[in-house]
């Protein structure tokens, strides 16, 4: 059986596009957090502003990581109810998504997530049997009442369709504060702050889901921007020659296969863009555009075959790669 857990493709390429004629050369703070690379390039600022930015993300990780022991996730799935601003804030941003995504979008897919392992030390194809018993269980309601989230019986939750973003967005919310250009890169999502110093927009490399390495287009941004990326070539295993990536349909709890590889969500939110890119490889291109326009996102979509369709509000910004 052959595993992998590549890195989403945008964490490197958004800074390698950077154009060396800037003036003032960035200072770059890396780190780990979410199980995935961070990496935060600044343009001015105090010395430990990067490492304050990390500390950001790591805050959102230690309330929304159900792998972290304490975490108000983990919590809320060891007693089925939770006390946290920041949790409840996120589910309740997000149940409107779940309830718009033909059961395709489900907050309560640790089981599912558990029994398949993509990301873990012994991924595996279930038996039908064994998804089958868990499938119920990601229908199941999630209620927010002030700052409490409970859990239907049974219930498991798993943000990680999400939690990237919301980081993004904290760690961003420290950095307009300090009046810093910058590029916040955590896996998948990333968050452009400001203008850059030699006044032009910010670049983003698009690669293929095929290959991380190979380019298929670039993003032309403003500051104020989140981009977040969701695709079948992130983490994935093989097994008999068949591959299975990680985003998996809460209606099959089997990985989706809605004829899109990979999708690329712009829009003003980093919890929004996150959880969008997901909804729409799940939904495929077609069912997204509706929702799309509903929260004002564009996005970038690159079909299994290898077809890509920019939405309208990108066209302008996107140039494909020669």
């Amino acid at each position: 059986m052959k595993t992998s857990r590549r890195l989403p493709v945008l964490i490197a390429a958004a800074l390698l596009l950077l154009p060396a004629a800037c003036k003032e050369t960035p200072t770059v703070t890396r780190g780990f957090a979410m199980d995935t690379e961070v990496q935060i390039t600044l343009y001015g600022g105090e010395s430990n502003l990067g490492a304050a930015l990390l500390a950001e993300i790591s805050k959102v990780e230690n309330e929304l990581s159900w792998s972290v022991d304490g975490s108000a996730v983990a919590t809320l799935n060891q007693t089925g109810a939770a006390d946290s601003q920041l949790l409840a804030e996120t589910v309740a941003a997000l149940i409107p998504l779940c309830q718009n995504s033909e059961g395709e979008y489900s907050l309560l897919m640790r089981p599912l997530c558990a029994l398949w392992d993509v990301t873990g030390d012994s991924p595996k194809v279930p038996e039908q049997a064994e998804i089958d018993r868990l499938l119920p269980l990601c229908a199941g309601r999630v209620e927010v009442s002030g700052s409490t989230v409970t859990l239907p019986d049974g219930g498991q939750m798993d943000l990680g369709s999400v939690g990237k973003g919301v980081a993004c967005d904290k760690a961003y919310a420290a950095l307009a504060k300090a009046g810093v250009p910058g590029v916040i890169a955590c896996g998948g999502s990333i968050a452009l702050c400001g203008e850059k110093p030699d006044g032009g927009l910010w670049q983003i490399a698009v690669a293929s889901p095929d290959d991380r390495n190979r380019t298929v287009g670039t993003l032309s941004l403003t500051g104020g921007t989140f981009v977040s990326t969701s695709g079948s070539g992130e983490r994935y295993f093989e097994q008999d020659g068949v591959r299975y990536h990680h985003i998996l349909s809460g209606t099959t709890g089997t990985p989706a296969d809605a004829g899109v590889a990979s999708v690329t969500v712009v829009c003003g939110s980093g919890a929004m863009s996150d959880a969008l890119s997901t909804l729409c490889f799940l939904l495929g291109q077609e069912k997204s555009l509706p929702l799309l326009q509903h929260y004002g996102a564009e996005a970038v979509f690159q079909a299994a075959d290898g077809t890509i369709t920019v939405t309208d509000g990108l066209k302008s910004a996107f140039e494909v790669a020669s």
